[in-house]
């Protein structure tokens, strides 16, 4: 198989959090939350090209709670980025 120039790099993770309480009461729980994400990019000459996707498997997450409220966290995204370095 040919060398291509470049660098290839491609990574994932997995992020998990227990349930917890919003409230000193402890009546309030905001429920687990579990996020698979990804890359893919390719570096030349300075220039890269990234692919970034979070939550992939579209869970509803939450990125915050307090008191009797929590907030989602968004869904399945996909980010992609071109930068040239100096």
């Amino acid at each position: 198989m040919p060398q291509l120039p470049g660098v290839f790099t491609i990574g994932g993770g997995v992020t998990y959090n227990d349930a917890y309480f919003t409230n000193s009461q402890n009546t309030r729980v905001i429920p687990s939350n579990f996020s698979l994400d990804a890359l893919i990019s390719y570096e030349q000459d300075g220039w890269r090209v990234a692919v970034n996707g979070y939550n992939l498997t579209d869970e509803l997450n939450y990125s915050a709670g307090f008191a009797s409220r929590a907030l989602p966290a968004p869904g399945t995204t996909v980010l992609a980025t071109v930068g040239k370095r100096f």
